[in-house]
């Protein structure tokens, strides 16, 4: 062991031993001393990592340049400093890197490194969106342009990277130009993507805040050593079709920098503000909020989700209370409806209200098999259906998640008591079921028989095989109708492309027609800003704290996954209306095994559940490249409208 290395230890051991301690001097009991001790373990282990990268980087630039021999002590004086790091307790603290003065003096020292390999001021450089980024990636030579290919009325992103060479923080001011609208234009949005560190200790770049606007600039400060990427969200309304060649100007303190060109192709076609496949995940808008909603970030969460295309808000079993019921189950007293009605006026016009009601084998003290347990069960949902019906909401848009991840004899069980009763009552109300069964033949028949939807595990699915899908393909051509849901994590180390995008892919592979994740609303029970402080690793795609909502990566790969899907439908629905009219045309013919491949092309690289990780290697490619053959297909068949 290196003798710096011992004296970093030995000082960890010091420090600890020195706040025990202080803290029981101060009658600070185990629990706020474990919880501070946490968030500082945390940060110096950040640190650790980060200094240990910079100097292997530092120790192979500096056998081929001897100036970078100061560097090296100074990061053994900073190796020094790590141990007595002490986050003060503030909820202010975020992960963002740097995470602070020490962890920009580590950076500091990798721009020393860029330097000595070439790099001069602020390097821009292509991305590849949805690969992981490391704070610690030498910038690359290729350098930096944004292409995009769309339709209108969607949303869809380009990236590009800025990497700060020099010796201090660096401040770009950047303009769009050439792009219908004129500068800047508003239907192109400009986020900043910081790194943030996660529980795991792997650092991520996945948060979209939207990039600080003064007057006709965006402002980006980029602190020295550091690469921050620039994320474009393209979202043109009614702009006319045609190619559009701009650029992004870029203006430093760290001098001249050359612009990045711009290419924009819009398709004459308009994506629907409603599009076919069906998005939800367990949001949990009801009430004051369940997870990380609050009365202060409900608003922009439910605009957020809108604006991803979730048309199907999920709530918790308090908005369907029981009311009273006599002995013979009868109901009694009708159960308060207020909560329905507040979740209801904050969900207007959406297309699905799912309820997870979490039953057992009681029904308000009623036993199932009983005729007391029917007649109750019955009275209960007859009373919500009219209740639903009063908002002009018809009983095939709600639905009942009544055991969660059933996957043993007596869950199957109680689904089945249950979905017997209700659909004798009301036969059109929705049994929404997401069995586990790692074999789901295993199950009990009736389970699938009485539910309307079955939501399979889609990463179950990609580990078990054919046998696991053939079963719910079986399923839906018996009548049953498929959603694919995951809910695996940590959230942030899941990869936007396979786990986020693909899942729409995957729907259309298997003719499912909704897509669920675990969670909208779960940032591990505290700020998705810092999950120092989390219980655990979150799953949101978003990025929350008690006060706002922030899109990411995860979030995105949703929607671009969502609209890919109607991409999808939209040239079945061209293809098959000319197919009996021109069969012989070559292009409709092209536009047949284009629509019979595009699904397999993209998910073929799934081909083991552990892809589903952002830090394994795939092509992620693939889809936008289908995505754009999908555009010219149906340009070529003629479907385009003409420019207004």
């Amino acid at each position: 062991m290196p003798d710096w290395l011992l004296t970093v230890y030995m000082r960890r051991i010091a420090v600890w031993l020195s706040a025990l301690i202080c803290m029981a001097g101060m009658g600070r009991g185990a629990p706020e001393f474990v919880a501070a001790t946490k968030i500082d373990a945390l940060a110096q282990r950040r640190l650790q990592a980060d200094l240990a990268m910079v100097r292997e980087e530092l120790k192979t630039s500096a056998d081929s340049d001897k100036s970078l021999k100061k560097q090296e002590v100074e990061l053994d004086a900073l190796a020094m400093t790590i141990p007595s790091v002490r986050i003060a307790a503030s909820n202010d603290f975020t992960t963002v890197f740097p995470l602070n003065e020490l962890h920009r003096q580590i950076f500091k020292v990798q721009s020393a490194v860029w330097r000595a390999c070439g790099w001069k001021g602020v390097v821009s450089w292509r991305a590849k969106r949805w690969d992981m980024l490391s704070p610690t990636a030498m910038p690359m030579t290729n350098a930096a342009s944004v292409e995009m290919r769309m339709m209108r009325h969607e949303y869809r992103g380009a990236a590009f990277n800025l990497s700060n060479a020099s010796e201090s923080e660096a401040e770009v001011k950047m303009v769009i130009e050439g792009m219908p609208g004129g500068k800047n234009p508003s239907w192109i949005t400009v986020h900043e993507v910081p790194f943030t560190d996660t529980q795991s200790g792997v650092p991520v770049a996945a948060a979209l805040p939207v990039a600080h606007r003064q007057e006709d600039k965006y402002v980006i400060h980029i602190p020295s050593g550091l690469t921050r990427q620039i994320w474009l969200t393209f979202h043109p309304g009614d702009e006319p079709p045609g190619e559009y060649f701009g650029r992004i100007v870029l203006q430093g303190n760290c001098g001249r920098m050359r612009p990045v060109p711009l290419y924009l192709k819009i398709y004459p076609f308009t994506f629907p503000d409603q599009p076919t496949l069906h998005l939800g995940g367990w949001d949990y808008t009801e009430g004051k909020g369940s997870y990380e909603v609050t009365p202060e970030n409900r608003e922009s969460f439910i605009r957020i989700l809108r604006e991803h295309f979730v048309d199907s808000p999920w709530a918790q079993r308090s908005v369907l209370p029981r009311g009273k019921h006599y002995k013979d189950g009868r109901m009694a007293e009708p159960p308060d409806a207020r909560a329905l009605q507040t979740w209801l006026d904050r969900w207007p016009n959406a297309r699905n209200y799912y309820v997870f009601a979490g039953v057992t084998e009681y029904f308000e003290g009623f036993h199932m098999g009983t005729p007391e347990f029917a007649r109750a069960v019955s009275d209960w949902i007859n009373w919500w259906t009219m209740q639903f019906a009063d908002r002009h909401i018809f009983p095939e848009q709600i639905g009942l998640l009544l055991v969660d991840e059933p996957h043993t004899a007596e869950a199957d069980r109680i689904v089945i008591e249950y979905a017997n009763v209700i659909r004798a009552a009301q036969s059109k109300v929705v049994i929404w079921e997401d069995p586990i069964w790692a074999n789901p033949s295993e199950g009990t028949r009736e389970l699938f028989e009485r539910s309307d939807v079955l939501c399979p595990n889609l990463p179950m699915m990609i580990e078990q095989g054919n046998a696991f899908s053939d079963f719910y393909v079986k399923q839906r051509k018996a009548g049953r109708r498929l959603w694919f849901y995951s809910c695996d994590g940590p959230g942030r180390l899941l990869d936007p492309y396979s786990y986020d995008r693909m899942q729409q892919w995957f729907c259309w592979k298997y003719g499912a027609e909704g897509s669920s994740f675990w969670a909208f609303c779960d940032a591990g029970a505290a700020s998705s800003w810092n999950e120092y402080g989390a219980a655990a690793g979150g799953y949101t795609p978003l990025f929350m704290d008690k006060k706002s909502v922030v899109t990411g990566k995860h979030m995105e790969a949703i929607r671009e996954g969502i609209e890919d899907f109607e991409y999808l439908h939209m040239l079945r629905t061209r293809v098959e209306a000319l197919e009996t009219k021109e069969a012989g045309n070559e292009a409709v013919v092209s536009a047949r095994r284009l629509l019979d491949t595009a699904a397999d092309r993209v998910v073929s690289c799934m081909t083991s559940r552990g892809l589903i990780y952002w830090n394994t290697a795939k092509d992620r490619s693939v889809a936008d490249q289908v995505r754009v053959e999908i555009l010219e297909a149906l340009q070529q068949l003629g479907t385009g409208e003409r420019g207004r």
